[in-house]
């Protein structure tokens, strides 16, 4: 939700003998801070599928912009009889796609970025989501595969008290 509004996120400077404090300002020297800038205009407040399709490619393109991908691709918001939604988001060379495919090859545990910001957003939106990750690859000339990306398939199903605070 910080990007909504823009973050600078990194250690903060603070006095001998002070405690944590979140709204000290930022050692911008470090390696580890950096600027999210507001995410403009507001995303849409509608929960129509089209609403929220919007709302997610204009997410997952900030978060291209900001550099976490090389690119994105959602498929189209299928509704469904009983008022799921269904869709596919695909991320190519995310930051984490190293990290990423060890911990799904090695423990079956994929950490998540952009799809706790969607999560979020359609919980924001009324919405409990469930999805399953996999590897996506591109084939090569010599027969082989290499990850390239992150695929998700998405359920959104309408829940009025699901909303995050």
């Amino acid at each position: 939700r910080k990007i909504l509004r823009g973050d600078t996120v990194g250690p903060r400077i603070l006095n001998e003998g002070d405690t944590y404090d979140p709204k000290a300002p930022v050692n911008m020297s470090s390696p580890l801070s950096g600027q999210w800038p507001p995410l403009s205009p507001p995303l849409p407040t509608g929960a129509l599928a089209t609403d929220l399709a919007e709302g997610s490619r204009r997410l997952m393109d900030y978060l291209r912009k900001q550099g976490y991908c090389k690119d994105f691709t959602l498929s189209s918001f299928a509704p469904e009889k009983d008022g799921r939604l269904r869709f596919e988001s695909s991320v190519l060379e995310p930051v984490n796609l190293e990290a990423t495919s060890t911990l799904m090859r090695s423990r079956g545990f994929p950490p998540r970025y952009h799809q706790r910001i969607l999560q979020a957003y359609f919980a924001d939106r009324g919405f409990d989501s469930e999805f399953d990750d996999e590897l996506s690859g591109e084939a090569k000339s010599n027969g082989k595969s290499s990850v390239s990306g992150v695929r998700t398939n998405w359920v959104l199903s309408p829940d009025p008290d699901i909303g995050l605070d």
